[in-house]
């Protein structure tokens, strides 16, 4: 909780130390944390936006993640009977969603949610145009062959292009090796997986069949969805396929490696 306050009064170059506050203060953290809010940054002349990225990254360290969602849901709730909280804007972003905490104290249910969706081939277009690349749709067509729609896969792609550090041949080429522009992306997927040997052996089932796997017993449908909750695969009414063909030569390749 000092962190964060820390973190936040350094982004808006407030020159009141927190650690002062913490050490004069009194209560638990959430309390310290809650009066440094109150007193040093509501009190603004404009509201107060916070962006916080990855929040499923804290659902493992369940009595963390609890007492902090927890918080913020408080936070929500009291905006609506005191004019200073109203200053907040939160804002959320997370590929999972945290099951484990009271819903009456979650800020999961509380605003309005909004889902990232894929470009269509319209909008691929529209942003090489704006990166400066004269493109037609056959090109834009050959992307999305690998990568689909996904915003951060086609933006790295038109990014690395336009800055003339790579060319859509070898994005392609490449693309699921550890040469690719993708390395990191696809590594950070692989060791979620890694961490979870359920939705490990699920995602293997997916990604090595040559044909959309069944729920049941091929595929555990509650695994199925917490696949697509990490953007990997995509659903339909019974089965599940690799979301991108990135993921179908990444995933398959390390498989082949490790046996």
């Amino acid at each position: 909780m000092q962190w964060f306050c820390t973190i936040i009064a350094d982004r808006l170059d407030l020159t009141t130390s927190v650690e002062e506050h913490w050490r004069k203060s009194i209560g638990n953290s959430k309390i310290k944390c809650r009066s440094y809010f109150e007193k040093y940054l509501l009190p603004l002349d404009s509201p107060l936006a916070l962006a916080l990225d990855e929040v499923d990254r804290i659902f493992s360290y369940q009595e963390i993640a609890s007492e902090f969602l927890g918080m913020l849901r408080t936070w929500h709730e009291d905006a609506k009977t005191r004019p200073l909280w109203r200053q907040v804007r939160l804002v959320l972003l997370y590929s999972e969603i945290y099951t484990e905490v009271d819903i009456n104290q979650s800020p999961f249910n509380a605003g309005y949610e909004m889902t990232l969706t894929d470009f269509n081939e319209k909008q691929v277009l529209s942003l090489a145009e704006r990166y400066g690349l004269n493109w037609d749709t056959a090109r834009v067509t050959q992307l999305m062959a690998m990568v689909g729609g996904h915003p951060y896969l086609v933006g790295e792609a038109l990014k690395q292009i336009a800055q003339q550090d790579t060319t859509l041949e070898f994005v392609l080429q490449t693309s699921h090796t550890a040469r690719g522009i993708y390395s990191r992306h696809l590594e950070r997927h692989w060791r979620n997986l890694q961490s979870n040997s359920e939705l490990d052996c699920a995602f293997q089932k997916i990604v090595c069949a040559n044909s959309p796997v069944e729920f049941g017993s091929q595929l555990n449908q509650r695994m199925a969805m917490k696949l697509n909750d990490l953007g990997l695969v995509k659903l339909s009414s019974n089965s599940a396929i690799p979301r991108y063909e990135l993921y179908r030569q990444y995933f398959r390749a390390r498989l082949l490696d490790n046996l």
